[in-house]
């Protein structure tokens, strides 16, 4: 009996741990640098940890900070996440991972999603970071995004003929260069369809205010708005999102972030699974001694069709069949 239970021991001894469980002993502390209007995304994120091991409260702790309205505190936060001593710094949006690296050139970063961080300048390629940043580029390489975006609009809406830009991505805050090929690829992808694109950068409330003013008699089909520091302010999403019902505008998103969730129709967005699945994998290889410079910058390889029925029907808009079949979600 006495042999049979000093095997049974040696044979647990002998069982393979989970990963983090083979780590050490040591609690990793991750900070976590997102807008207010993004705190939901930390879920996703400790969900996917858990698929590595890494247990929130139990090996892992979360420095969690959120910016406040217009991001004006991104760099102090930072700085604190540094002073913290997190062993890594997952940041959401190449503005947030430009004020990681103002704040630190050794503590890794890594970007939940992020625009374009090589044609910005935050790193050096796609394959070889060469820094201390490395992660998800949601656009990087690529303007098929944005012919994506304008067909599916044109889809929705088949007469559309002009639309307005909402545009808060924007220097200072976000890198001058992948402003312009941002707002560069969008014009190409409308100007291909015929397609007018009213641009309207908003660095400020006044900005907003503006766009708005022109938005109210503008002879337009339909919005696209990103979703940034002042976009997704909750009163400006409310005055949008009262106009676009009055004037009858779908409001098109290139993320279900914040300003789809309160008042877009439609979105081709990256899966937020995979990219909190693809993140959590960048911080469990860095947990474990991988170098940022030498992880080669990621693409989402899911996207996903988001529609919300409630709001297509709020302004009489009937949303294609084809279109409600293809979709991977619909909001009633």
């Amino acid at each position: 009996m006495k042999r049979r239970t000093l095997l049974a021991a040696l044979a647990a001894g002998l069982a393979p741990f989970p990963a983090a469980a083979q780590c050490t002993a040591k609690t990793y502390r991750i900070g976590f640098l997102v807008q207010q209007a993004g705190n939901w995304l930390v879920d996703p994120l400790s969900t996917a940890l858990r698929e590595h091991g890494w247990v929130i409260g139990r090996n892992v702790h979360l420095e969690l900070r959120l910016s406040g309205p217009g991001t004006a505190d991104i760099d102090a936060l930072a700085r604190d996440l540094v002073a913290k001593r997190v062993d890594v710094i997952v940041v959401v949006g190449t503005h947030m991972a430009a004020a990681a690296k103002r704040a630190t050139v050794k503590t890794p970063i890594v970007m939940y999603l992020s625009g374009w961080p090589v044609e910005g300048g935050l790193v050096q390629s796609y394959a070889r970071p060469g820094g201390n940043i490395t992660g998800l580029s949601t656009y990087g390489g690529s303007d098929k995004l944005f012919a994506k975006f304008m067909g599916l609009l044109r889809e929705l809406v088949p007469s559309l003929k002009e639309i307005v830009v909402l545009w808060d991505y924007v220097a200072p805050l976000f890198l001058e260069k992948e402003v312009e090929q941002g707002v560069g690829e969008l014009k190409r992808a409308a100007e291909a369809l015929n397609v007018r694109s009213r641009d309207f950068p908003v660095h400020t409330q006044v900005d907003f205010d503006n766009a708005l003013s022109v938005l109210a008699s503008a002879p337009v089909q339909a919005i696209f708005a990103t979703s940034g520091p002042i976009n997704s302010l909750p009163h400006n999403l409310q005055r949008l999102g009262e106009l676009a019902t009055r004037r009858r505008l779908p409001i098109m998103c290139d993320i279900a972030g914040s300003t789809f969730r309160s008042v877009g129709l439609l979105a081709y967005s990256v899966s937020w699974n995979e990219a909190a699945a693809r993140c959590a994998s960048f911080v469990d290889r860095i947990l474990r001694g991988a170098n940022p410079a030498e992880l080669p910058i990621e693409q989402p390889k899911n996207f996903e069709l988001v529609l919300h029925a409630g709001r297509a029907k709020a302004i009489g808009l009937t949303i294609p069949a084809a279109m409600l079949i293809r979709a991977d979600r619909v909001i009633e």
